[in-house]
């Protein structure tokens, strides 16, 4: 991080009426993360102009800018739900099942068209399904073979894990994966859309029978409302506030997701989802969430995760209370 931009940041604060009260390094090597504490006036109008004027600056700088309010809260949080495509995994997996499927770029035209906002999620989900049927389910063996897991997830998984948090996957991509998101990251709840099957006679097997995708979908389509539902529906499940909660996610159907979480975090994420979304990270492991929630590099070697040497030089953020 360049000390110029935290020397900007710190020189920029008095003008909003803040006194700076603490500086210090959540990253112990180096500059990847410097969180400054202030006394404000007020809270929501600094905040507002502090976005216009210190994120900004950060977005050239290429450095991450989060704004909270500091306290206990910022450190308590219980749950924390992951999108699965592009935020979890490294894949779109309904691309890379079209692909397999011979039917890739039709699949991508309405994807294209669904973010032109031509037709809706529901919609443009039910076509590309369709063009999915008559393969076997073994189709998802071979996509899952190529999945990698996103850098640090694993890491970042296990660390909240072991501050007692529940977590869970929910994707507008398909069970056949989160499934298995799921036992590999040792989450407690998976949530996705479920392809109904068929056997070769073309006959309905149910929703986990067969071996031939029928092209439908089988139950309530996870959408953008439904995957905000699922949060809530988790976190009094488990007497858990929502302003204890946490949502990431890279797409535009997460946005509603994000919104209903205490803390909603934008992970690489589209352009419309950066512009709506409180938090933002852009960085190449997801550990650096962990900076979010007040948790050190040396908070992480007490929990037995010493990532610090994987990471050094990896990214950049500065979070300012």
């Amino acid at each position: 991080m360049p000390v110029a931009f935290v020397a900007d940041v710190l020189q920029s604060l008095p003008l909003f009426h803040c006194r700076v009260t603490k500086v210090a390094k959540l990253s112990e090597a180096d500059l990847r993360c410097v969180e400054i504490t202030v006394d404000c006036f007020n809270y929501t109008p600094v905040k507002v102009t502090l976005r216009e004027r210190i994120i900004i600056i950060g977005e050239r700088e290429g450095v991450d800018v989060a704004i909270q309010k500091e306290g206990l809260l910022r450190r308590s949080k219980r749950l924390v739900c992951f999108d699965m495509d592009k935020t979890l995994i490294d894949v779109e997996v309904i691309d890379e099942l079209a692909v397999e499927c011979g039917v890739g770029e039709q699949v991508k035209a309405i994807t294209e068209s669904a973010m032109r906002g031509d037709i809706d999620f529901d919609t443009s989900l039910k076509r590309r399904v369709a063009l999915l049927k008559g393969a076997d389910r073994s189709v998802f063996d071979k996509v899952r073979s190529r999945i990698k897991f996103t850098p640090g997830a694993a890491d970042l998984c296990k660390m909240l894990k072991r501050m007692g948090m529940k977590l869970a996957v929910i994707s507008g991509g398909f069970m056949d994966i989160a499934k298995w998101v799921q036992g590999e990251l040792g989450l407690d709840y998976a949530f996705a859309n479920n392809l109904r099957y068929e056997g070769r006679d073309g006959a309905s097997g149910g929703r986990f029978g067969g071996d031939t995708i029928s092209g439908e979908i089988s139950g309530r389509i996870v959408n953008a409302q439904t995957k905000a539902d699922l949060l809530a529906m988790i976190a009094q499940d488990n007497n858990i506030p929502l302003d204890q909660t946490v949502a990431v996610g890279d797409g535009a159907n997460d946005l509603l997701m994000l919104a209903a979480a205490g803390m909603g975090i934008a992970w690489n994420a589209k352009p419309v989802v950066q512009r709506n979304a409180e938090f933002r990270i852009n960085q190449r492991s997801m550990t650096n969430i962990r900076y979010l929630l007040g948790v050190s590099d040396r908070d992480m070697r007490a929990l037995g995760l010493d990532v610090e040497k994987r990471e050094k030089g990896r990214g950049r953020l500065v979070s300012e209370m």
